[in-house]
Formats: C-alpha cells, structure tokens, sequence
C-alpha cells in the first residue's frame, strides 16, 4: 500500500453583495406611513436580492436613522415614518447580510423623503366692523387649510401659527395670534389690506402669506326731507334747522366741527331766491320773498369720515296772504233799460281786510271772468258788471278770478249773482159758468183774471201783451183752448168736471210765463158698481152666474138693466183673454165647460142710458188655480230714435211654470193681454212682445208695462215693466287749430265746427231738424273773442300773440240734451324774438368793470334788437346771475362785474320779451368771463431729517409762483394759502400753515410723499396741488457671523447671545420691544436638529442633541424701522460627552 495523503484547500468564494443607495418616493409627514424598501435596488450575485430567512436570501442585520427622527427601518427593508414627523430628507444607512454567508455584507445610506403638508392661506374680506366704536374682526385663518383641511391656531403639534403680519403704516390694526385683527375705535372708513404668514408647527418653515382685506364700515349718515314750518315772506325771516331729523349712526347730527359731528358742505338754493343755507342748517328768507315752496337741497358729511355725506332736498315754505273771493248777489237790474251793477268784489278780502281793486302793490286784479254765452253781460276791470238793455230777466252765474298783484298766483275764484229782473206774471184759476154738453158751446175767456205786473193781461203779439204757449185738456174730451183763451165744448160732451190747464208768457220775456189749471163743471147721475163675488160655477160643466149687478145703484137705488129711460145697459165688459167667459147683456156671466181653474178677474162697465158717458166700472174674481206665469223686467238693446225700429221680445226672459214662455194662441202658449206706454211716446207694444219704436224718436229709456197670461188659464196673468232703450245719435264735437289770425287786423277765423260730426256725418249749424245749435261757449277772459252762431270767431283788432282755448257746446236740435262740449284752440301769431348765447371779452376780477351788451346777436323778427320801452323795442324782463357773485345785469344789456370778483366763467341767463308782445320772450344764457392770474406749485425734494431725533424741513413751497413770481404764504390779498395737505396716515408728519414739515422723534426712515394745495387768497378756488417728497434717513444696522462656545449635545443648553456682536449705529445692538431696540424676527435651524432661536438671541440645544457644527441664520430688525434688518448665519457648536474607559 504504497499510499501518499495530502490535504489540499478548496476554495468557495461568497457572491457579490451590494448595496445600492436609494431615495424613497415621499411620505406625508403628518399622518406618516411606510416607505418602500430600501434594498429595491440591491443586488446578490448580480440579481436582485430577496429579504428572508432561507438560503439565498439577505438580512437586514443593522440600520442607523437620525437622532430622534423616530423613523424605524424594519426587517422587510421597508421604513416606518411616524405621525407629525418634520418633513425633510433622513439619510438612513442600514447593512444587508447573506443568510449563507452572514459575514458576506454592504453598507450603504439612503435617503428617506418626508414631506410637508400642503398650508395653504387663502385671502379673506372680513364682515366690515364700524370704525366709530372699533372692534375685532372674525379669524383671517377662517378659510387657510393644511393638508386639505381647515387650519387650527395653536401651538400644538398638527397646529398653524401666524409668524408675521403687516398691516397698513398708521392704521391701528393688530392681527393677534388667533388670527382676529382688533380695529381700534375712531378708524376712518376703508378697505385695509392686511397680509400674514402662517406656518405649520411641525414644519416652522411650510409656510403661506396671503393678503386679506379688512372692511371698516362708516357709520350710516342720513339727511332726511324736511319741510319747514312756512315763514311769511313779505318780513322774512328764518326756518327751523333742515338738520333737525338727520341722524349719524342712527342718532341725531349734532352740526359741528368736532369728531363725531357733521357739517354742512355744499346746499344749493332756488336761483334768485335769496335764500341762504346757514353754517347751523338753518335758511335765511329774505324779505318781499314770493310765497311758494322752495327745493332747498344740502349735503352733510361726517367730520371723521369727510367723504361720508349725505345730500336731500327740503323744502322751504313761504306763505303768502290769504286772499278769498265771496259769492255776492247783486241788487237787481231792469233788463229792459240795462244799466250798471256794484262791484262783485264788495265783500272779498286780502289778509282779513276789503280787497282794493287796481295794479299798486297790496292791489288785487280781476285777471279772468265767465259770463252766459250770449248774455252780452261784462265784468268790467273795477268789478262791476254792465247789463246790456234788452237783457231777458234772469240770474246769471258770473264766476271772476281775483290775483294778488304781489302774488300774481295768489288768487280766489267764485261765482256771483248778477240779478235782471222781469215784470210779475200770474195766471188765475177760473172756473167758467156751465155749458151743456149736448148742443156745446164756448166758455169765457179762462185769462179774464190774469194779470201783468198787476194789471189785466192782454192776448196778443205786441210788446206788453201775453200769449197762451201751451194748454193741456182731458184725453178724448175734443174740449180745444182757444188763442183769446176761451175753450169750445163740441156737441155730445159727456157731463163731468174737465181740467183745463194753460201756460201764459210775456211777449218781452218769453220765459216769464204762469202756467194754472181751471176748471169747466157737467154734471150727471151719480152711477155705482160695486164689487161682487157670485156663487162658484163649476167649471167642467159650465153654467151662468147670478147678476154681477145684483148689488149696483143708479143715483142710490137698484139698477135696472134695460133700454128704457132710467135703465143702464152693459157698455162693455173685460174677461180674461181666451176663458171663453162671456158677460150677458142682464148681468150674468156664462162659464163654458172645460175653464180653466184661476182667479178671473171680470171687469164690466154699466153706463146711464141718458148720458152714456155717465158709467162706472168695477171687476169681481172667479177663482180657478193654475201654474205660475213669470213676467221679467227686461231692458232692450237700444234702438237708434232717428230712423226707428223694432226691438227685441220684452217676454225673451219670461216663464210659464219655470220654462221659457211661448207667444201665440195654442194651448201652452201666453199671449200679451194688455200693455201701458209712456203717453205721447207713440211706442206699440206687438202681440209679438216686440215694441215697435217710430222714426224721430227721441232718446231716452222708456218704462213699458205688458200683462202676459196663460191661453188654458187667461186669467193666470203676470204683469210687468221693462225698459225700451231709445238711443240719440253720436253727436262728436271734435278739437279744431283754426289756422293763424294776424293779431293786428284781427278777423274771424274758419268755422270750429267744420270736423264735427252728428251721426257719423258732418253737422250742419242751424235750428231745422237734423241741424246742431251752439249753445254755449267759454272764450280766455279779456281776449276779446267772440264765438260766432255759425261757428266762426271773430279775432279783435290788437289781440296779443298765442294760442286761445275756446271751448264750445253743440247740440242736437231733435234732442237738446244730445250736446258734445270740446276745447279747440284760436291761433294768434306773433314776430319771431331769438336770444342768442353769448361769451363776452374777459374782464379782469381785481378792478371789475362792464361787458359788452349779452343783447348783442339778439334778433326781433330776424333785425337786430333794440333795448329800450317802444314799440319795436325789446327789454330785459328778468335775468340771473350766481349767487353771491355780485354781477348786475343792466338795462341796456350789458354787465357789471364788481371789483374783487372771482375769475371764472359765469353763467348769466335773461330773457328779453318784446314791448308789443310782453309774452314773446326768449331766454338764454351766455357766459361772462372774469380771469385769475396764474397758480402754480412745485415738485420739491428736502434735505433728508434724522428720523430718530426728528426736526423741520425746508419749506415746500420754496419754488411755487403766483402770476410768475414767487409765492408769499400769508392771509394778505396777493398772499397764498396751504388749504389742505395729504401725508402718509400714521406718519405723525405735519404740513405747517409756513410751508415748511415736522418730523416727530422715532419717524420711520423713508421717502414721505407730502401732497399739498396753496390756493390764491383773492381767488380762493385758484389752487395748485404738488406732491413733494419729506427724505427721513433711518441709522445702519448690522448683524456679524458669530461662533457660540460649544454646548455638550447629551444634557442638552443655551448659548450665549448670537447678537453679542452686532451694532445699530454703531453701538451694540439692545435685543427688545421699546424703541432704539432690535428684535429677532426670523431664524433659521437645520431641520430635525431641534435647535430653537430665542427672542434674547440665545440659542436652546435640546438634550441628545448629535455633536456638530450647526449653521444657524436668523434677522434682526429695528423696532422703529422694522424693515431696517440684517440676516447673517452663525454657528452653533455642540460637543460630543466624554467617553469614559
């Protein structure tokens, strides 16, 4: 066994491990969450590697993460980021191990993502706060959110805390920490935009700003209408406050110049009324002012907020005298002489006492009357009336219009009682001895008693005499009244008293009538039926009554019906339309079989066989039931009374037992029985029910009674009454423009009836039938016109220029109360007058002077005008200048400016009115123009002002000229003034009335821009406004890189000061809050060292603070200039603890 045994090394080598350096995609910080693995990108051998336990796989086997980030990398290579975690990038290193090889192993570092929560600050508009009282708004944060959700103040982990805020310089405003503003009291009014920054409390550096606007509101200022109690204006005088019930923040203004008052900053009155708006709110009338009510308007403004105002119209109310016209009656006047009544005016007053009529101030005028058309009566200009002779006896309605001649619309109208009277007339009744009434005969005169103005009447046609107008005798009695007033009695006149009435009137006055009634006496028996009710007949079979005259007397004994003298006969005798009753000639009454049931009235009449006339009727009743028989008033659709007509059925709503009634003779049918007319309408009612309406009927509604009955029962009856419309023809005076009268000449204008119509067809102006009258008419009083009978006007020679109202009445001849009343209008021409806008040659303010003539280019009838009093001449009528401008518009056309005026262009306007035609006027309104010398002020920069002590600046208006020249600011005429000025709010700067600023101690550097406005003092609106710049310098502050001693990380401590060297104008800098301080305002730390930058400039490292070199950044600002800052970084050194061996 020739053997040999070696041991030899076989060598396996491990795979490749690597490690590969990772970056996680992001994790919110402030849920927190897991990442995905860190060794997604390893390798073993070259693939990828699995994490696990068996063989082939690798172990995590250690990790490091940064001190007190919390993180956790777990076995599956993954990371555990816990919630409320700082955002940032963590460098995590952690070594993998293969399971086979555990020594086999990578190291690596990678990098975990945190990242912050969206904050996000979204602008705001707070609900406004009232700047008078002050207050807190709601939270600016109302709306920022983090992460998607609304926000929460606090300093709690998950929280926002607003870091920073600006709010406008001089404001007031303080944001606070929870993110309410306070607004102090006493701000003026305004949108104040305000920005903050909030940041996270987990992340101090995710942050947001955002600008917000806080709304101050101005109280409410309200000016209300106010109508003053009335001042009389012939003394003037002065009105209560306009003031009295306006309110500021909903109580009454107090009118001041102190906070919290209002003033009167501009009112405008009535231009020429005198009127001035006083400083306390109340109005000066002056005296002699018109009465009437004035539109005062006014603005009021707050003190505190100037452009807070409010502006109403009042009114101002002038009162005038009371002036009353009385109705008066005047003593009568003859109409047959005429003659001259009093004065209507006797009883009117003006201010309690008789009224004087004439054109003197304190004067009344009679400026327009109404007289009866065709009265020929004349209100004259002293108030008396002047009956013409020959006037018909009457009172006439005279209306007058009294005028104030102080107030020409100031006026009273009534109308009075012009009395004209006529002789006395009396008609006497008569009665006339008898006449037989078999042969006839003639009366006696029935006038033989009457008697004018107490004599006898005479029948005739002569001045003096009466004639008899009208008689009315009994129908069917043929009596006939006689023009010599006798009356004939024909032959075979029945006996009996006939009522015979007549109308006497004087031939002079046809008006002046009597009408009396007298009375001619035929006797006879007396003869009497008397009501009976006969034993019932059946009235199925029939049968006959006893005598309806069983119970009759003739003169007081018992009828006897017969032929022979002394007997009466049955003349005639009424049953029921269709019974089939019949009356016998002895008095019984035969009932046929088959009657219908009813009450039948049956009215019979005996008459004395001598006088057949002598007769009495009665009915009696016979009392059968039937159905209901229903007559309904009914009114026709008219019927035109011109040509006539037919209407419709009166029965078209009547009912037979409750259904429409039929008209004729068949059983069912009713029938129209009787039927009553107004007497003399010449209507016929039809059997049809219609009524037949004659040609020339006159309009109007007519009552018309009908009896309907039932054919089966002609005694069941139903009678009523309808209306048969009659309508007039359309009768349409239509508004006329006559053409142009010259006033002149005069003349008489085309007819203002020429487009009426009657009918639809034109009128005709006459008395015939189918022809219009004029009846009355109404002419403007004092005009002259006269409206012709055919239409026409007749135009005065020397009539005034313009367009008359003439209103007029026709009516229909057929039907006098068929009128139409119009108003047409009568033109009067007049030359054309034309004021033409004029601008005159400035004339200089300071020395005044006159202008040109504004009458210049004015035209009378296309010539140039001429200002003077005669005919032909024009004058100014009245004219208007500024209020207190002190411009005088003369007489000649021309205007005076007085010295001392203003410049500007001034608006005059007047009206020029011609002599001939004081109502041809124009007016217009030309402009004269006063000059100003010119103002100008200069854009200034001063020499800069140490903020910190303060002092004065040059004065700004160093270079500004007046007319070229330097100014000079005083009070003096040729001065100027410092009227207003602008400076940054909450500056503290001070414009001084010399020109020159003030700069307060502790005034923030910067560039101010001052604006001011100097105004000429002769010419108060003469200004020029600049804005000039105030240079405040602010001290160098200056923040130096510092090293803190170190700090051992393990028990943790605060630095010294990091501010320890640097200065504020060169002196070491005083870390606090009171002015000449610094503040710490921003700071800066590595994330995740927890490292915090005190207010003092010290600096805390937390306990297990890693050791290193920290770079710390942070600003500090001046107090008084808290943009003055400097920002440096520092470094902050943390030692490591001592190991021990």
């Amino acid at each position: 066994m020739n053997c040999s045994t070696i041991s030899s090394t076989v060598v396996v080598s491990a795979p490749a491990i690597v490690a590969v350096t990772d970056t996680t995609p992001s994790v919110n910080g402030l849920p927190g969450g897991t990442t995905t693995a860190l060794t997604g990108n390893d390798t073993l051998n070259g693939s990828p590697v699995v994490v696990g336990t068996a063989a082939g796989n690798v172990q995590i086997t250690s990790s490091t993460v940064p001190v007190g980030s919390g993180l956790v990398v777990n076995a599956d290579g993954t990371v555990t980021v816990p919630a409320n975690t700082p955002s940032g990038n963590y460098s995590v290193s952690y070594t993998i191990c293969e399971v086979n090889n555990p020594l086999n192993c990578s190291t690596i570092s990678s990098t975990v993502v945190v990242s912050a929560p969206a904050i996000v600050a979204v602008t705001e508009t707070t609900p406004s706060v009232n700047g008078l009282p002050g207050g807190t708004t709601t939270a600016l944060t109302g709306n920022d959110t983090l992460n998607g959700s609304p926000v929460v103040v606090g300093t709690a982990a998950g929280n926002v805390q607003i870091t920073s805020s600006t709010v406008p310089v001089g404001s007031g405003l303080v944001v606070n920490a929870d993110g309410t503003v306070t607004v102090p009291a006493n701000t003026p009014s305004g949108n104040y935009a305000v920005s903050y920054t909030i940041c996270e409390v987990n992340n101090p550096l995710n942050c947001s700003t955002i600008s917000s606007t806080v709304v101050v509101s101005a109280p409410a200022i309200v000016a209300v209408t106010d109508t003053t109690p009335s001042v009389n204006g012939l003394p003037g005088g002065t009105t209560t406050a306009l003031t009295g019930n306006d309110t500021l923040n909903g109580s009454p203004v107090v009118v001041g110049t102190a906070a919290g008052n209002v003033q009167i900053t501009s009112s405008t009155v009535p231009v020429g009324s005198g009127l001035v708006v006083n400083a306390d709110g109340t109005v000066t009338v002056p005296a002699n002012t018109p009465s009437g009510n004035y539109a005062v308007s006014y603005t009021i403004c707050e003190v505190n907020n100037p452009l807070n105002c409010s502006t109403i119209s009042s009114t101002v109310v002038v009162s005038a005298p009371a002036i009353v016209a009385v109705t008066d009656t005047t003593p009568s006047v003859n109409g047959l002489p005429g003659g001259t009544t009093t004065a209507l005016t006797g009883n009117d007053t003006l201010n309690g006492s008789p009224v004087v009529v004439g054109t003197a101030a304190g004067n009344v005028q009679i400026t327009s009357s109404t007289v009866p058309v065709g009265s020929g009566l004349v209100v004259n200009a002293d108030g008396t009336v002047t009956v013409p002779a020959n006037t018909p006896s009457g009172n006439y309605a005279v209306s007058y219009t009294i005028c104030e001649v102080n107030n020409p619309l100031n006026c009273s109208t009534i109308s009075s009682t012009v009395v004209v009277s006529a002789p006395a007339i009396v008609a006497v009744t008569d009665t006339t001895p008898s006449v037989n009434g078999l042969p006839g005969g003639t009366t006696t005169a029935l006038t033989g008693n009457d008697t004018l103005n107490g004599s006898p009447v005479v029948v005739g046609t002569a001045a003096g005499n009466v004639q008899i107008t009208s008689s009315t005798v009994p129908v069917g009695s043929g009596l006939v009244v006689n023009a010599d007033g006798t009356v004939t009695v024909p032959a075979n006149t029945p006996s009996g008293n006939y009522a015979v009435s007549y109308t006497i009137c004087e031939v002079n006055n046809p008006l002046n009538c009597s009408t009396i009634s007298s009375t001619v006496v035929v006797s006879a028996p007396a003869i009497v039926a008397v009501t009976d009710t006969t034993p019932s007949v059946n009235g199925l079979p029939g049968g006959t009554t006893t005598a309806l005259t069983g119970n009759d007397t003739l003169n007081g004994s018992p009828v006897v019906v017969g032929t022979a003298a002394g007997n009466v006969q049955i003349t005639s005798s009424t049953v029921p339309v269709g019974s089939g009753l019949v009356v016998n000639a002895d008095g019984t009454v035969t009932v046929p079989a088959n009657t219908p049931s009813g009450n039948y009235a049956v009215s019979y009449t005996i008459c004395e066989v001598n006088n057949p006339l002598n007769c009495s009727t009665i009915s009696s009743t016979v009392v059968v039931s039937a159905p209901a028989i229903v007559a309904v008033t009914e009114t026709t659709p008219s019927v035109n009374g011109l040509p006539g007509g037919t209407t419709t059925a009166l029965t078209g709503n009547d009912t037979l037992n409750g259904s429409p009634v039929v008209v004729g003779t068949a059983a069912g049918n009713v029938q129209i029985t009787s039927s009553t007319v107004p007497v003399g309408s010449g209507l016929v009612v039809n059997a049809d029910g219609t009524v037949t309406v004659p040609a020339n009927t006159p309009s109007g509604n007519y009552a018309v009674s009908y009896t309907i009955c039932e054919v089966n029962n002609p005694l069941n009856c139903s009678t009523i009454s309808s209306t048969v419309v009659v309508s007039a023809p359309a009768i349409v005076a239509v508004t006329d423009t006559t053409p142009s009268v010259n006033g002149l000449p005069g003349g008489t204008t085309t007819a203002l009836t020429g487009n009426d119509t009657l009918n639809g067809s034109p009128v005709v102006v006459g008395t015939a039938a189918g022809n219009v009258q004029i009846t009355s008419s109404t002419v403007p009083v004092g005009s002259g016109l006269v409206v012709n009978a055919d239409g026409t006007v007749t135009v005065p020679a020397n009539t005034p220029s313009g367009n008359y109202a003439v209103s007029y009445t026709i009516c229909e001849v057929n039907n006098p109360l068929n009128c139409s009343t119009i108003s047409s209008t009568v033109v009067v021409s007049a030359p054309a007058i034309v004021a033409v806008t004029d601008t005159t040659p400035s004339v200089n303010g300071l020395p005044g002077g006159t202008t040109t003539a504004l009458t210049g280019n004015d035209t009378l009838n296309g010539s140039p005008v001429v200002v003077g009093t005669a005919a032909g001449n024009v004058q100014i009528t009245s004219s208007t200048v500024p209020v207190g401008s002190g411009l005088v518009v003369n007489a000649d056309g021309t205007v005076t400016v007085p010295a001392n005026t203003p410049s500007g262009n001034y608006a005059v306007s007047y009206t020029i009115c011609e002599v001939n035609n004081p109502l041809n006027c124009s007016t217009i309104s030309s402009t004269v123009v006063v000059s100003a010398p010119a103002i100008v002020a200069v854009t200034e920069t001063t020499p800069s002002v140490n903020g910190l002590p303060g002092g004065t600046t040059t004065a700004l208006t160093g270079n500004d000229t007046l007319n070229g020249s330097p100014v000079v600011v005083g009070t003096a005429a040729g001065n100027v003034q410092i009227t207003s000025s602008t400076v940054p709010v909450g500056s503290g700067l001070v414009v001084n009335a010399d020109g020159t600023v003030t700069v307060p101690a502790n005034t923030p550097s910067g560039n101010y821009a001052v604006s001011y406005t100097i105004c000429e003092v002769n010419n108060p609106l003469n200004c020029s406004t600049i804005s000039s710049t105030v240079v405040v310098s602010a001290p160098a502050i200056v923040a130096v890189t510092d090293t803190t001693p170190s700090v051992n990380g393990l028990p943790g401590g605060t630095t010294t000061a990091l501010t320890g060297n640097d200065t504020l104008n060169g002196s070491p800098v005083v870390v606090g809050t009171a002015a000449g301080n610094v503040q710490i305002t921003s700071s800066t730390v590595p994330v995740g060292s927890g490292l915090v930058v005190n207010a003092d400039g010290t600096v805390t490292v937390p306990a297990n603070t890693p050791s290193g070199n920290y770079a710390v950044s942070y600003t500090i600002c001046e107090v008084n200039n808290p943009l003055n800052c400097s920002t440096i970084s520092s470094t902050v050194v943390v030692s490591a603890p001592r190991l021990l061996r």
